[in-house]
């Protein structure tokens, strides 16, 4: 569950990959196709499955005979009772997105405090951060848009902590709101934390940290694997040349689905 605005709620969408949903439920009837999405939606906004066959056959919409008919078959898409392996990692990983969201969030808040209290005669060297004070100075907020701040303030902070060029920045900026599903917060917080904690191999961290921890890569075979492939040749090329190691920044595409 999720805390927003001191709510409880549940995550706010779930992933569902339907070629590979379809390539690993054929075997399911109509009815037990609804059945088994009614189940793994109930796991995704509470987090759980009841073990107990009345409440199962309640959320699956189902008569308890018919319950009990279908019961094997969809059983075979969970383990330990009820539990669901990938719906547990993706309740993880929408869970640490949102905590850093959140982080994010507070830190540009106080950012924008801090600026609105500068006196109005505040000059700087560059000249985007004097395009902030004169809009400061003329009683305007200075541009919050996150995208913006990401691609100026962000690109320059991660060219100065990186030591690499414009092109190659801007282009790992892309790559990481790709595994960000766009989220520009994400991202330019995480280039913040990078630089206040003094990272020795920036890039390698921030790609670490959108990864996720304690979610490695994809099985042989599927699509998130070739992706997840893909992702690492290309990351593989702007962190060799740093510190000669490889870096692979995953991003969550899979269905919702038996592991």
């Amino acid at each position: 569950m999720f805390v927003c605005g001191g709510m409880t709620m549940g995550p706010p969408f779930m992933q569902l990959w339907v070629a590979d949903y379809l390539k690993d439920t054929r075997g399911l009837t109509t009815e037990q196709h609804g059945a088994y999405l009614l189940l793994i939606m109930e796991y995704w906004t509470k987090g759980s499955l009841p073990d107990d066959d009345k409440q199962l056959a309640r959320i699956a919409g189902m008569a308890i005979r018919e319950w009990r008919k279908s019961k094997p078959a969809l059983q075979a898409f969970f383990h330990d009772g009820w539990k669901h392996r990938r719906i547990d990692e993706e309740l993880a990983k929408a869970k640490a997105k949102h905590s850093l969201r959140q982080e994010a969030g507070k830190r540009g808040a106080k950012a924008k405090q801090k600026a609105k209290q500068k006196p109005s005669n505040a000059q700087a060297s560059s000249s985007d951060i004097r395009q902030d004070s004169d809009a400061i100075a003329s009683g305007a907020d200075a541009p919050s848009d996150p995208r913006t701040r990401l691609f100026r303030e962000g690109l320059e902070m991660l060219a100065e902590i990186s030591g690499r060029g414009p092109d190659a920045c801007r282009s790992f900026v892309g790559k990481c709101l790709k595994a960000a599903d766009d989220d520009a917060i994400v991202v330019l917080g995480l280039i913040e934390d990078a630089k206040r904690n003094r990272v020795a191999n920036p890039t390698a961290w921030i790609a670490a940290r959108l990864k996720g921890e304690g979610h490695g890569k994809a099985s042989g075979g599927s699509l998130l694997a070739a992706i997840d492939k893909a992702i690492e040749r290309s990351f593989a090329e702007d962190a060799h040349s740093a510190t000669g190691e490889d870096t692979v920044l995953g991003i969550p595409d899979g269905p919702v689905r038996r592991r």
